[in-house]
């Protein structure tokens, strides 16, 4: 049934002129993995849908902290958005364990950002990123701030501008 809500949904995306997005979200989410994802969209037309594609998410849902790069590198050929948002295992355990994983400011966790957006600048990913602000902060203007900046600046090293 929710292979054909999705199918229905990138016919009426090509209607509208726009591509429906399925992001990847850890837990029990319909796609929250890539291979998962690609299993109900096998068959649509890659420019008909694509994916929204979070590191942070990835890396929840294999446990572990470079999770995210095989995934990252299965979503490329339907990546038209970026979800960017920084993930900190418990460090009493290993990051392949189960522990508990805590959403951190970007650049305060386990992604490795220089390999995310040295991929992204290879693959010629030129669509659009969103920061997800998913902790704890005394003072959210200056944090988000902060994630931009750190943002901005990993995006201009891996694009050379």
């Amino acid at each position: 049934m929710l292979r054909a809500d999705l199918t229905q949904f990138a016919l009426t995306g090509r209607t509208c002129r726009i591509t429906p997005l399925l992001a990847n979200h850890a837990g029990s989410y319909p796609g929250r993995s890539i291979p998962e994802a690609e299993s109900l969209i096998t068959g649509i037309d890659a420019g008909a849908f694509g994916y929204c594609f979070d590191p942070a998410q990835a890396a929840i849902e294999a446990r572990s902290a470079d999770g995210w790069e095989a995934a990252l590198h299965a979503a490329l050929p339907r990546l038209r958005a970026v979800a960017l948002s920084d993930i900190a295992f418990d460090p009493s355990e290993k990051p392949d364990a189960a522990g508990k994983p805590r959403m951190c400011p970007l650049g305060e966790g386990a992604i490795d950002w220089k390999k995310f957006f040295s991929v992204l600048a290879a693959a010629r990913f030129n669509g659009p990123v969103s920061l997800h602000m998913e902790y704890e902060t005394h003072n959210e203007v200056n944090a988000m701030i902060k994630d931009l900046a750190f943002a901005r600046a990993r995006v201009d090293e891996a694009w050379r501008i």
